[in-house]
């Protein structure tokens, strides 16, 4: 099998468990592939950072990114929505603008899926 390389964009806060399991079937089906499987968070979908009653979630995504998969945080919309970097967890990688993000895994040759 090839590569796998494939950029997720969630931009809704209620498409997270969507992608999350979207992210985690494609890392068990293809778990005999070398793949690069990043989620882009950016607009509405960073407000489950500063929300207690995410924590499920976030120990979600953080067991995916024991599976290969990295997470991007749009610095923009942390900005926007009133969320400090700090609130990030260090597992996440934040970027300064997520669309630019976009625009660069694409032409690194990333597949684009927006669930």
């Amino acid at each position: 099998m090839n590569v796998i390389r494939v950029i997720f964009h969630v931009s809704d806060a209620d498409k997270w468990p969507v992608a999350l399991a979207n992210v985690q079937n494609l890392l068990h089906a293809a778990s005999d592939a070398s793949s690069d499987v990043h989620l882009l968070a950016n607009s509405g979908a960073v407000a489950f950072l500063n929300q207690a009653s995410n924590q499920e979630q976030l120990q979600r995504m953080r067991n995916l990114t024991e599976l290969g998969a990295q997470f991007l945080v749009c610095a923009n919309s942390l900005k926007g929505h009133g969320i400090s970097q700090d609130e990030v967890p260090e597992w996440m990688t934040i970027v300064p603008v997520g669309v630019l993000t976009l625009i660069d895994r694409q032409s690194q040759g990333f597949a684009y899926i927006k669930p």
